[in-house]
């Protein structure tokens, strides 16, 4: 018996010696959505298109072989004095530009910074260039009409605007359900658009979340995503207008069976000049040296003649005002030229305003586009060569 019971110890006594060997714990590797998460809550900037799309809530879209202005905005009360691009082999020093990127896929922005306070900041952002910038719209609508009349409204949220929620629940509001909140069903959370470009509900994860509801009445709706309590971001949504980035504004056709997009962050493919977004734009005319650069202003109200801009100097005060002409087919715009060797590789600021003999009264619309510069108060930009 005593012999069992030494036997017996000595295995235990075994057991717990190899029990107790020291085991190495591996450190767990970050995702790429986690590192990305980090970087972007480290830091103090954030990368804004004239299309609306920004940083902070998603990835940012432009259209290949076009002129994309991009903009750089401080996250904190401290604005950025100055900026310093590197896009490929091409450079620029202000913070808002303009940039036509050539190659599809992904590109590397570095923005350099620095901050009013004399801090800086240098960060590189990936930005996607797509050959239609119509399909990296984060809100997709589909319209199925019934037999009662009545329509059957699919629409469809990017997930990539709710990546980071911490609620797994979602509803949505708005003048579609008279302001009720509508629980997303959890089988509507995991939707794709199949190749033949209609929506299609799947078993993996999915890329869209399915908002559905009927409707019966011809007229101008909104809607919005809710996620943790919060409108979920929207930016760069053609759905959106300047106000709130979180409410879509759709017209609805009954008859027809359609849905409109009723937003003012699309820059339409009908607007003056080659370059810009929905209030501020341009284009160059021949060569560097020799050439000229239209520019127009998106006016407040009705073209009159007594519209104005000014340019600032070097030393930072600003000329007499310039009379702006018509823009022919676009009563609420206005149009200046000026020699291209004045804005080609050079910064040019610039304010506009409805009458010259009030030229300290500016127009509204002048702080809307993404050329704006809140620190400076005036419009910024310049020209590659060309």
């Amino acid at each position: 018996m005593k012999t069992k019971i030494i036997i017996i110890m000595t295995l235990f006594f075994a057991f717990v010696a190899t029990s107790c060997k020291k085991v190495e714990m591996q450190k767990p590797v970050q995702t790429a959505a986690e590192i990305q998460k980090q970087i972007e809550n480290n830091s103090k900037i954030i990368l804004k298109s004239a299309a609306g799309f920004k940083s902070t809530v998603g990835t940012v879209y432009v259209q290949v072989n076009i002129g994309t202005g991009l903009k750089v905005e401080s996250k904190t009360s401290v604005a950025i004095s100055s900026a310093s691009w590197t896009i490929g082999t091409n450079t620029y020093n202000t913070v808002e530009i303009f940039n036509k990127f050539t190659t599809l896929g992904e590109t590397a922005v570095t923005v350099a910074v620095k901050f009013t306070d004399n801090t800086t900041e240098t960060r590189t952002f990936k930005v996607q260039a797509v050959v239609d910038l119509s399909k990296s719209e984060p809100l997709q609508m589909f319209v199925t009409k019934n037999a009662d009349g009545s329509c059957t409204v699919k629409a469809l949220f990017n997930k990539e605007r709710v990546e980071n929620a911490t609620d797994s629940n979602y509803y949505f509001n708005g003048l579609v359900t008279n302001w009720v909140s509508t629980l997303i069903p959890t089988s509507n959370k995991y939707y794709i658009i199949a190749t033949n470009g209609a929506p299609q509900a799947v078993k993996d994860v999915g890329k869209y979340i399915d908002a559905e509801f009927t409707m019966k009445i011809t007229g101008l709706y909104n809607i919005a995503l809710v996620s943790g309590g919060n409108w979920v971001d929207l930016s760069g949504s053609s759905f959106l207008k300047k106000d709130n980035p979180g409410l879509a504004w759709f017209y609805f056709d009954a008859i027809a069976g359609t849905v409109v997009a009723r937003g003012d962050s699309y820059i339409s493919p009908n607007l003056p000049g080659a370059t810009g977004d929905n209030y501020f734009r341009f284009e160059q005319i021949g060569d560097s040296a020799t050439g000229k650069v239209n520019i127009y202003f998106k006016l407040d109200a009705t073209f009159t003649g007594t519209e104005f801009a000014v340019k600032q100097l070097v030393g930072g005060a600003y000329t007499d005002p310039i009379t702006m002409a018509a823009v022919t087919g676009y009563t609420d715009w206005g149009q200046i030229q000026i020699n291209a060797s004045e804005v080609v590789g050079k910064v040019l600021a610039l304010r506009y305003g409805p009458n010259k003999a009030n030229p300290t009264i500016y127009a509204k619309n002048m702080a809307y586009t993404v050329f704006f510069s809140t620190y400076f108060n005036n419009i910024r930009f310049t020209v590659t060569k060309v």
